[in-house]
């Protein structure tokens, strides 16, 4: 959930599939895991999101993530997206179906 809107929901088993909006990916990178070989905190790596979340007072016009969205294009700055279910999993981004398809790709490569 971004600012009051849900962007990804996924079952349990399909997140093995993985992430796909990139804000869910942000908040799994930034949680810290144990190594297990040594059972010391992994290093968290650099914020993969720039830029101040908005303000909830004020949000953002169109899509609520775009002001800090790596893949924004101009229809995030006007449209909201809509929440669409793809492959078991709901998705708000206009790009939902190429999300989708990278993150099922991933799992295939994988």
């Amino acid at each position: 959930m971004y600012l009051g809107q849900i962007v990804e929901s996924v079952t349990r088993d399909d997140l093995n599939a993985g992430l796909a909006h990139p804000y869910s990916k942000a908040l799994f990178d930034a949680a810290p895991m144990l190594d297990r070989r040594s059972d010391a905190v992994r290093s968290l790596p650099e914020p993969a999101l720039k830029g101040e979340v908005p303000s909830p007072i004020n949000l953002p016009t169109g899509c609520r993530f775009h002001p800090r969205c790596p893949l924004r294009q101009d229809i995030c700055e006007t449209r909201v997206p809509e929440l669409e279910t793809i492959k078991n999993r709901d998705l708000r981004c206009h790009f939902s179906s190429k999300l989708i398809s990278s993150c099922h790709d991933l799992r295939a490569a994988g």
